[in-house]
């Protein structure tokens, strides 16, 4: 350490995951984002490198080693670099394709747990930001009347199931027979659907209902009309949205499955140590509702024992954004690995690096990362076993460990 003060010994957490080795020490660096205070104000972690860097291999092997610890991630994937792992490991992988439904309905309410309400106000904005971005895609625009009816046909749909922000409202008491037995017990109620909702405009805005058509079963963006049927009963869950149009349907899709999993994945067990991957994050900052609610995730998801892990090889996006500039500042742990020379005096000027890590990020190496955890701060070569790098990679490992 005497060579490079800027560093602590060793980055060993109690209940950390062994991410590699300190470059300086030798020493193995067990890191766990959930550390909590004193050691990490928050559990969210930023993963910044150029292409080709080792950040997939990095969030892979962070994510692989935590399911062992019975903490489970979500990725939402738009390049498709984590669904070799979550598939060797017994996880799920859901690939999204035009025009086929994914059995992912963006109008699914849940309890919040902490707050012991039904969001509904806030489902009421999010649908009328989904048809306003996918009718805005097709060249049209929503008039103010018309986003006050779509907004007015929501509230029906679920007040129409009786569904309110009382939260017992979100279930049906049935009764089950079985030969002479009858159960009682609870049911979640069928919550609505895209094509509910184009149903019940039609009878009062039959150009709104009209311009919905694409987004319906069937439709060249139909992919979220129906019922959910995804299970996130896995360790391992990964959205893989890499067939997807780039320009506009990628990453709409992202936004929407972001919500979705806030709904279904987030807010459940809140006592659950929990993780979610939102890789090329850049994607998010484009657009001023998905900025928004990205920031606001890496707000809320603290308290629900969530860690936000955002990946970038844009780190200027973030920088030069607000929402952007929010999601670092509520982000304890940053692994910075190769940059590039257009992003390096960026992040060196935004992190407020001494000279000794600008060197080293100037010179890292594939696979090193300067991994700031709180107050410390080590040089790590990321480092798995041969047959953890065959799983991420798909390739076979030379000697006894690779990056």
């Amino acid at each position: 350490t005497a060579l490079c003060p800027w560093v602590s010994a060793d980055l060993a957490h109690p209940e950390g995951v062994c991410l590699g080795r300190n470059l300086v020490t030798g020493a193995p660096v067990f890191f766990d984002p959930h550390a909590g205070p004193p050691v990490l104000a928050n559990p969210h972690v930023g993963v910044f490198a150029t292409s080709g860097a080792g950040k997939t291999f990095f969030v892979n092997l962070l994510c692989a080693r935590s399911a062992l610890f019975g903490r489970p991630t979500v990725f939402v994937d738009p390049e498709g670099g984590y669904s070799r792992m979550v598939q060797a490991l017994g996880g799920t992988v859901v690939r999204l394709a035009p025009g086929r439904p994914v059995g992912v309905n963006p109008l699914d309410l849940e309890e919040d747990e902490r707050e012991r309400r039904v969001p509904l106000e806030s489902k009421v904005v999010d649908v009328r930001w989904l048809v306003s971005a996918m009718v805005e895609r097709e060249g049209e625009r929503l008039s103010l009347e018309e986003q006050s009816l779509l907004e007015q046909a929501v509230r029906e749909e679920y007040a129409s199931r009786g569904i309110t922000a009382d939260p017992a409202s979100l279930w049906d008491r049935t009764v089950s027979v079985s030969g002479e037995a009858a159960a009682f017990g609870p049911r979640k109620k069928a919550m609505p659907t895209l094509s509910d909702l184009a149903a019940r405009l039609e009878r009062v805005s039959p150009r709104l209902a009209t311009l919905m058509k694409p987004m319906l079963r069937g439709g060249s963006l139909g992919i979220f009309d129906g019922p959910s049927e995804v299970a996130l009963d896995k360790a391992l869950v990964a959205f893989d949205v890499s067939d997807l149009d780039e320009r506009f349907l990628r990453p709409l899709a992202m936004q929407v499955l972001l919500g979705w999993i806030w709904e279904k994945f987030v807010k459940r067990d809140p006592e659950v140590r929990k993780q979610v991957v939102i890789d090329e994050a850049w994607m998010f900052l484009k657009h001023r509702d998905s900025a928004d609610f990205m920031e606001e995730m890496a707000r809320r998801a603290r308290k629900r024992h969530c860690a936000l892990v955002v990946v970038s090889q844009s780190f200027r996006e973030f920088a030069e954004s607000a929402q952007g500039r929010g999601v670092l500042a509520n982000t304890d742990t940053v692994a910075l690995m190769q940059q590039s020379a257009a992003e390096l005096d960026a992040v060196a000027e935004f992190f407020r690096l001494p000279q000794g890590q600008r060197d080293f990020l100037r010179q890292a190496q594939v696979g090193q990362a300067l991994l700031r955890a709180g107050k410390q701060a080590v040089v790590l070569q990321v480092e798995a076993s041969p047959r953890e790098y065959a799983i991420i990679t798909g390739e076979e490992a030379e000697g006894e460990a690779r990056q």
